[in-house]
């Protein structure tokens, strides 16, 4: 079967270099795409790099769909993340083939997987060539976990993104540009980073947001057939290997995958979905028909043994698996426990192009969220609300892009994070039920006292500088503390619009939970601001009092509505 499979493969490649396939991207065979004008040369191989064992590197797949090579990084048992300039040549999944644990090209021994389905990031190509370069990709049976077969884990942070910081490139591409791949040893690569100014200043190019540049000094690239593979800093993945002008010369171009994780959490569950929803609907039968319909003891054993089969299915195969790959982003509540959604209805996720925020929901078309949400970016097509999530990467989100916002104009005008608040308006309606309800704010700051229990909610960090759990959304219970202590503890002052709350230093709101809500009584009486970490020990953190701004609320509500009322209908 390997033996076939290879050959047919092998076939269809070398026959794909014979009429020219090879093209200008950096995964072979892609002649569909000739965009000589723009980009001299892409694809990628191994330039100036050393031989390396999948010993070392063990999430690293063949890609070969029809004459073409790509890399791959495996991120679970059935998933795979590549580029999705892989799939320019050819969209026909019988040409398809996975291989995991190749020791070089067209290796006999090597585990061969059928690919199920795939998703192309929906705005590849948008904007410019190669923005939006990522794939993934769902196989029919499951890799089998090994010394030289594992799944590699996605950065959690932009640390990364510093000059002259070190990475490394694997693949079986070319070792010179045009040379063919004829050297089929497994290799790897050093190669440090550049600033975004100075890679498009070399390569007179310009780089979209999510992209970043890795140089080796004129001798060191990846090249043609690298396309698709991973991008390692201190073993974890950051990049995609995208494109660039020849190879070895000037820097090449890489998709930031950190960028890119909300997106990946979504299609990877869609994809567990669509594969596996037959299971789960046969799972629901068997437990409504064996515990209500045949109530005998004996049945009763029969049904939980095969709960316990399909419970083994469910988990070991095909229905579970996004938070093996995702459980590492920003910000959680600390000190705190799992709650439904239908607990704090009003919280949405607030995606923003590299960071993660919270919000509440003030009607079905407004969000209130804080205003240093937008620090890193202010275009509204990098931005994405999501409600109904118990979830970071809820398969049942309900994903919305936002039609316009407003940011408070006194954030930040005599003190950091005064007036920290923002709307934001999204282009679609949302339909509130018990798992997506309005807000009530509070009216005024009579429920400021020390026998006050605030709730706060988020899917944020559960401790500073780790991860997020696995349990989806969190609630903690924090204590009102008075404004002349607070100020007194951080030896700042605070604006008049500012409270702060705190949970004796094992309870806290940390990363991500910024601009949620707390609430006392079920009523937002405050937005996640800032603090000092998280849950440090005699360190309160900072709160924004929706009863101060309540009439810039509704004045800007107002605004929002009625300036994008014809753009939502």
């Amino acid at each position: 079967m390997h033996f076939t499979t290879i050959i047919k493969f092998a076939t269809l490649f070398f026959y794909s270099n014979i009429k020219g396939l090879t093209g200008h991207l950096k995964d072979l065979g892609e002649s569909a795409r000739n965009w000589n004008h723009v980009m001299m040369s892409m694809e990628k191989r191994i330039v100036g790099g050393s031989e390396a064992h999948l010993d070392q590197y063990p999430y690293n797949v063949q890609f070969y769909n029809l004459g073409g090579l790509c890399g791959g990084s495996i991120l679970t048992k059935k998933i795979v993340l590549t580029a999705a300039h892989c799939f320019d040549s050819n969209k026909n999944l019988a040409d398809m083939k996975i291989f995991s644990k190749p020791r070089y090209l067209f290796d006999l021994h090597a585990n061969s997987h059928d690919i199920w389905d795939f998703r192309i990031h929906e705005d590849y190509g948008m904007e410019s060539v190669f923005d939006n370069d990522i794939a993934v990709i769902i196989i029919h049976n499951e890799f089998v976990f090994g010394k030289q077969v594992r799944n590699i884990k996605i950065i959690n942070n932009q640390h990364w993104e510093k000059e002259n910081e070190t990475f490394t490139v694997t693949g079986w591409g070319e070792t010179k540009y045009g040379d063919g791949i004829d050297k089929t040893v497994f290799r790897q690569v050093k190669l440090r980073y550049i600033s975004k100014e100075m890679c498009m200043k070399m390569n007179q190019i310009t780089l979209d947001t999510e992209m970043f540049c890795l140089y080796g000094d004129g001798k060191r690239d990846s090249c043609r057939g690298d396309s698709g593979g991973g991008v390692l800093w201190k073993g974890q993945l950051v990049g995609i290997v995208s494109h660039g002008k020849g190879c070895g010369g000037l820097p090449g171009v890489y998709t930031n995958v950190f960028y890119y994780k909300s997106w990946i959490g979504k299609n990877i569950g869609e994809l567990y979905m669509k594969y596996c929803g037959f299971l789960i609907v046969i799972y629901n039968l068997l437990t409504f028909v064996f515990k209500y319909v045949s109530p005998i003891m004996f049945k009763l054993v029969i049904y939980k043994c095969v709960l316990l089969y399909f419970h083994i299915i469910l988990s070991r195969s095909i229905c579970v698996g996004t938070r093996d790959v995702l459980n590492e982003v920003e910000g959680r509540i600390i000190g705190g426990r799992p709650i439904p959604i239908e607990i704090s209805p009003f919280s949405v996720l607030f995606f923003n192009f590299k960071s993660l925020c919270s919000g509440v929901i003030i009607n079905s078309f407004v969000i209130l969220t804080a205003a240093h949400c937008f620090n890193s970016n202010t275009n509204k097509h990098h931005m994405r609300i999501e409600i109904n999530c118990r979830y970071l990467f809820d398969i049942n989100a309900e994903t919305f892009r936002v039609a316009d916002f407003i940011i408070h104009e006194d954030f930040n005008k005599v003190i950091p994070f005064e007036a920290d608040l923002a709307l934001i308006m999204v282009t679609a309606k949302m339909l509130l039920d018990r798992r997506k309800q309005k807000a009530l704010l509070m009216k005024n700051d009579d429920w400021m006292n020390e026998k006050a229990n605030v709730s706060a909610s988020g899917w944020g960090w559960t401790e500073y500088g780790g991860g997020v759990s696995e349990l989806g959304l969190m609630r903690t219970y924090l204590g009102y503390v008075s404004r002349r202590r607070c100020e007194s503890l951080h030896s700042l002052r605070l604006t008049e619009d500012m409270f702060c709350l705190y949970g004796n230093g094992v309870r806290d709101t940390c990363l991500g939970d910024s601009g949620g809500g707390v609430t006392v009584n079920g009523t937002v009486v405050g937005i996640v601001s800032h603090g000092d970490g998280c849950a440090k020990k005699d360190k309160p953190s900072v709160y924004i009092s929706v009863a101060y701004h309540r009439k810039w609320i509704e004045k800007k509500n107002l605004e929002l509505l009625r300036k994008n009322c014809f753009k939502t209908l």
